[in-house]
């Protein structure tokens, strides 16, 4: 009776422990829905048509082909990622991977549409099929993105499909973004996805 008795009081636990997780996450879309005004998300909506646009752009979609035509293995990617997020967590000298991605052509493309936005677009990087970074407007927090929703929900299984994140601070950039993933595409095929990180106090005011 005692065994039955703990049984069910660990059972009631992990029922409130679920409950309350699904509760603060009811809280945090209400939150959002409350930032994001209809103004907002039609301003969100014209960026995300803005970075269809990029994404279709010979200097991107090449690069992304490029990469993936190097067919690079998720545990080099994973290596690969491990040492980027411990340089960026120490605030270390740039590898040369790092150096190589913002100096690559679409990554100095990237660079100068950061430049140009005035603000706006804190952040640009692109990724291969896999969520490996194949060229940075500026150092991202990490390298690989394959294990992030915005890139998950964005390639979609090959699928693509352009989605907004909710604001949220971004360590690399330190200022609250929207992310806009969108795309890329080699015909009707999805070869890879755009990233772009908009300032959420410059598109409310813009």
């Amino acid at each position: 009776m005692n065994y039955l008795f703990k049984g069910f009081a660990l059972f009631f636990q992990k029922k409130c422990f679920i409950l309350s997780i699904a509760l603060c996450f009811i809280s945090t879309i209400s939150a959002t829905e409350r930032t994001l005004s209809p103004e907002l998300i039609k301003k969100i909506k014209n960026e995300i048509d803005t970075m269809k646009t990029w994404a279709s752009l010979p200097i991107l979609v090449n690069a992304v082909k490029v990469q993936n035509n190097e067919n690079l293995l998720l545990d080099e990617i994973k290596k690969r990622d491990v040492e980027w997020i411990k340089i960026t967590e120490s605030k270390s000298k740039p590898n040369d991977l790092m150096i190589n991605l913002q100096n690559h052509p679409a990554g100095q493309w990237l660079k100068n549409q950061r430049k140009l936005s005035n603000g706006k677009y804190r952040e640009c990087f692109l990724c291969d099929n896999k969520g490996a970074n194949v060229a940075i407007s500026n150092i991202t927090s990490d390298y690989f993105q394959g294990d992030e929703y915005k890139w998950i929900a964005c390639f979609n299984n090959g699928n693509g499909n352009a989605i907004y994140e909710e604001p949220e601070y971004d360590s690399s950039s330190d200022a609250i973004l929207i992310q806009i993933s969108v795309p890329v595409k080699d015909k009707e095929k999805t070869i890879g996805v755009l990233i772009v990180g908009i300032s959420f106090s410059k598109i409310k005011k813009n």
